[in-house]
């Protein structure tokens, strides 16, 4: 038999009905609340990027956790923010209308934050390698310099490979240590160029295995050399089976943007990365004389962003590989 008389039940009813309504009356104020910051973070970089992989990339999180954070204010607003597609992000009428508004706010809130430090400025650290800075990162620094205006940056082309000595490595070899870590900016095929006038000069439109190479003088990027995988001119002329010993002048050249220059300026025939020579290629200051399938040339050069996992405490160098890391 039950020990519950009706009294008590009807006093369990009442006290239940009480909290649902105490429930009822503040359903106003938590309306008024603002969503979960993370939850907003994690909606307009998403909205910005149309994607949950790149948010989770500038976020450094997972794409789950993006997507957890979007559905987390999609219930607090009751409102659906994106359409989930195959492949696809896209925003509905409510999501557009939305980021705008909370774009301005994080705006706002750093503008705020800034202001309580002083506006003071904090600097990063780039070691990057001189023809990578010249022909890569200095067309990107006009952005950079906008999206972090209390940014100093020191960028350093004398390549120091030691973690401990700079924020960002930017090189052609990933960086070193358990603590480090290496992303792939970009990967480029290595192609035989030199100035038109050079090929004029030697009465040739093209080069080829059967060209006369006693007459060509071959520019070499001595850094590069002594790398077992780079594709240097040894092994390009083992691919077109021409015998070293047949060949004229040479020089070499302490970093590669010398190299280049120097084949600009119509000294001879350098080895290059076509992603860092391409506008000069598509302008004619550098003709490529040489095909890829005839030079036989190794695999493509790869570059790399490195940096300590202790340097992400800096909201500056975070912020600095969101924008530099490829989406």
């Amino acid at each position: 038999m039950s020990s519950r008389s009706p009294s008590s039940s009807s006093v369990s009813s009442h006290s239940g009905s009480g909290q649902r309504a105490a429930l009822e009356s503040l359903r106003p104020v938590l309306k008024e609340r603002l969503p979960p910051l993370n939850a907003l973070r994690a909606f307009e970089v998403a909205a910005r990027k149309l994607s949950f992989t790149a948010a989770a990339k500038e976020l450094f999180v997972t794409p789950g956790a993006v997507s957890l954070h979007v559905k987390q204010l999609e219930d607090y607003l009751d409102v659906q923010l994106f359409v989930r597609e195959v492949k696809r992000l896209r925003l509905t009428a409510e999501g557009e209308r939305y980021l705008p508004l909370v774009s301005e706010a994080f705006s706002i809130l750093r503008q705020a934050t800034q202001g309580l430090r002083g506006r003071q400025v904090e600097s990063v650290r780039l070691s990057v390698r001189p023809m990578l800075c010249h022909r890569w990162l200095l067309e990107r620094l006009p952005a950079l310099m906008d999206a972090l205006p209390f940014c100093h940056l020191e960028i350093e082309t004398e390549l120091d490979r030691d973690p401990e000595r700079q924020d960002l490595l930017l090189d052609y070899q990933p960086g070193v240590g358990a603590e480090v870590c290496s992303h792939e900016l970009f990967r480029s095929d290595i192609v035989p160029v030199c100035s038109p006038g050079y090929l004029k000069a030697l009465g040739l439109k093209k080069i080829a295995a059967q060209s006369d190479w006693s007459r060509l003088r071959l520019l070499h990027d001595r850094p590069l050399q002594g790398m077992a995988d780079y594709p240097g001119w040894s092994s390009c002329l083992q691919g077109l089976g021409v015998q070293e010993q047949v060949l004229g002048g040479s020089a070499s050249f302490a970093n590669s943007l010398m190299c280049i220059e120097a084949a600009r300026l119509g000294l001879g025939l350098a080895l290059a990365p076509r992603y860092l020579v391409e506008q000069d290629l598509q302008a004619g200051r550098l003709v490529a004389p040489l095909s890829l399938s005839e030079a036989a040339l190794p695999a493509p050069q790869i570059y790399y962003l490195s940096y300590r996992k202790s340097v992400l405490e800096k909201p500056f160098v975070r912020q600095l590989l969101a924008q530099l890391l490829p989406s």
